[in-house]
Parts: C-alpha cells; structure tokens; sequence
C-alpha cells in the first residue's frame, strides 16, 4: 500500500468519485492539508489520504457543517501523526482491523469508511498501470498493454460497439474482460485527445452486432 504516491484531478476523481471541479476547490480553498496536496507547472495532485479527505468532506456535506468537517479532518491528520506517520495504523485501517473514529464537540464520525472507498480504487488504478505501459518508441507513445502493440484506446469501447467479448478475443487472443476493465480505468486516469479508433477501423474482420436495448447488454455475453 502507497501512501506517498500522489494522483493527477483525473486519477483523483476516479478514486474519489468526486468531480474534477470538487477537487480543484479543496486546493483553492485548503480544505484538506498542505502536505496531502501538490501544486507545481505539471498540475495539481492529491495523496491518497488527502483524496479520501476530500470524499469525507463533500460526502459528509448534507450532514455536518463546513467547520466541523475541517475540524474532523485537521484532527485526524494530527492523529495520523501521532501514529507514527500512521502507516501501520492506516494499513489496519484500510483492512478492517480497525474504525477511525474522530471527535468534534458532540460529533463523533468514523472516517474508515471512506478511506477503504479509496483504497478500493487504488488497487483499481495500480493493476491499470500494472498491466499497461507508454514508450515514445512504441506506437508513437500510446499506452498499450504490456507485451502488444495494441493500443488500449482501441479496446475500450469494445461494450459501446456491440462486439463480443469472444469476437474481441478471436482477434486478439490475450484479450480479458479484465484486461478491458483495466484499460477504460487507465483512460480515465490518462484521458487521450481526439476520438479514440474503433477496433473495427484497425480489424476490419470484426463483426459488429446489431446494437441492443441497454435493457438487453450483457458484457459476459
């Protein structure tokens, strides 16, 4: 578990499932500590506390009031500190092994919950990026998937172009609907310019199905 490695908006609001305009307002505001935000000429980034932070406040919301939700995370900052840079703690945190219940006068809220949303996706984003990889000298720096030349904006909408999943794996036979998964996860974290070709552009063997009710789709198909 990467406590230090720090998300760009986009992989923020994955993992977050804020949006984009959410995020920008915790840096403009200080919604969240210093520490668990960067701001440089290649962008804002969050840490992953600093995301789950995020999502307790705009979640919490409807509930509590501004102040009280700063106070609660101001709090258990000072009590992720206290830990010991709390990477134990928040590692039993993260499994279930233990609550992070904070107090605010009579508030007392668990913030677990939120954390382990986050987390969640982490592992979301880390096996994206596991699986898929960008070279200059590769496809002209498209991001692929490890091994192939086959570009991972090709694959993406293969649910949108009613194409099988079978159909898919007969062209190319390494082809999971984990690996996928894996790819439309990447593209939200690394979204591409222009409209991303259709597999049948590159493979033109590929028979598209008649499209279906949205009632009707099925992916395992």
């Amino acid at each position: 578990m990467n406590i230090t490695k720090y998300l760009s908006i986009a992989g923020a609001a994955f993992v977050s499932g804020l949006t984009e305009r959410e995020l920008n307002r915790v840096i403009d505001e200080m919604l969240v500590p210093d520490e668990l935000v960067v701001q440089s000429n290649g962008g804002r980034s969050f840490s992953p506390l600093g995301i789950a932070f995020a999502k307790f406040y705009f979640r919490l919301a409807p509930i509590l009031s501004a102040t009280t939700r700063k106070q609660i995370i101001n709090q258990a900052y000072e009590n992720f500190h206290v830990q010991g840079e709390g990477f134990n703690f928040l590692g039993e945190v993260v499994v279930g092994a233990k609550s992070w219940e904070i107090s605010v006068d009579i508030v007392r809220v668990d913030i677990a919950p939120f954390v382990r949303e986050v987390w969640s996706n982490l592992r979301l984003v880390d096996a994206a990026e596991s699986s898929i990889t960008q070279d200059d000298s590769v496809m002209s720096g498209r991001p692929v998937f490890k091994g192939t030349r086959l570009p991972v904006d090709l694959v993406v909408g293969v649910k949108e172009q009613s194409i099988s999943i079978q159909e898919a794996q007969e062209a190319y036979p390494f082809l999971t609907k984990e690996q996928i998964e894996a790819a439309e996860v990447y593209l939200k974290l690394h979204p591409p310019r222009g409209r991303p070709r259709r597999l049948t552009e590159v493979n033109p063997k590929l028979k598209v199905l008649r499209p279906r009710a949205k009632s009707e789709r099925n992916f395992d198909d």
